[in-house]
């Protein structure tokens, strides 16, 4: 089993839309290495967050204010906020571009 790494991308880590893939498979996999590192006496951290519905009418700010105070700080924060901030979007009908407005809430 490939050890899963939040700095090193993994594609067999990955189980979101890949065909034979699903919550399911990930579960296992991550059971698997839970149980091989029990085995092993080597201690294990899990975090899963479900995001997208918190993400439907709150504030970004909010969100990253709360994280805070849950703890989380450093690059962990840092990549929520480098995610969460800077965006833009516009619409685009017919090849006429509205102009960018900034998203400050909502599913990025």
């Amino acid at each position: 089993m490939p050890e899963l790494s939040a700095t090193k991308p993994n594609c067999q880590a990955q189980h979101g839309f890949l065909r034979k893939r699903s919550c399911v498979t990930q579960l296992l996999s991550v059971f698997h290495t839970i149980g091989h590192d029990l085995d092993k006496n080597i201690q294990t951290d899990v975090l899963y967050l479900d995001l997208a519905k918190a993400f439907d009418t709150v504030d970004h700010a909010i969100v990253l204010e709360k994280l805070r105070g849950y703890g989380v700080t450093g690059s962990v924060l840092g990549w929520f906020a480098d995610y969460l901030n800077g965006r833009t979007q516009r619409v685009v009908v017919d090849g006429v571009a509205s102009t960018w407005s900034p998203v400050t809430s909502g599913v990025p």
